[in-house]
């Protein structure tokens, strides 16, 4: 769907309009669609990634220490997602220090998230392990 609407909002760019005020503010909002598509699709899958190899290698090693491996997976995977988004959606319309200052919010909202949610994430995680009949080892 989220190409059919950058298609859509390229079209919508491409077309004349009635009035040119109006479709040079179309043109402002909806020219970047392609950019900030792109880095969402190679923000997400780098990431998501990122977060899994994280996640299972600091399982190998630190096993019963769950929360610890959520919030390290949280913060690597979030950090590459920011870094990638922010620098193809944003890179040329934005100064770095205006995209350093996106990451390090972005980043740090999302690892606060992640602690606050640790609790219903642990809860999730042991009922599905009850589900598998494995032994809780938290």
């Amino acid at each position: 769907m989220s190409i059919v609407a950058v298609v859509a909002f390229q079209l919508i760019v491409i077309m004349p309009g009635i009035h040119a005020e109006i479709s040079n503010g179309f043109s402002v909002v909806f020219q970047t669609t392609p950019r900030l598509l792109l880095g969402c699709f190679c923000s997400y899958f780098l990431g998501s990634y990122v977060n899994a190899y994280v996640m299972s290698l600091l399982k190998e090693k630190f096993f019963k220490y769950l929360f610890v491996r959520c919030i390290a997976s949280t913060f690597f995977g979030e950090l590459v997602d920011s870094i990638i988004f922010l620098t193809i959606s944003f890179a040329g319309a934005e100064s770095v220090s205006v995209l350093i200052t996106m990451m390090i919010c972005q980043v740090t909202f999302k690892v606060v998230y992640e602690i606050v949610a640790y609790p219903l994430t642990k809860y999730a995680i042991n009922w599905m392990r009850s589900l598998e009949n494995r032994p809780l080892k938290y």
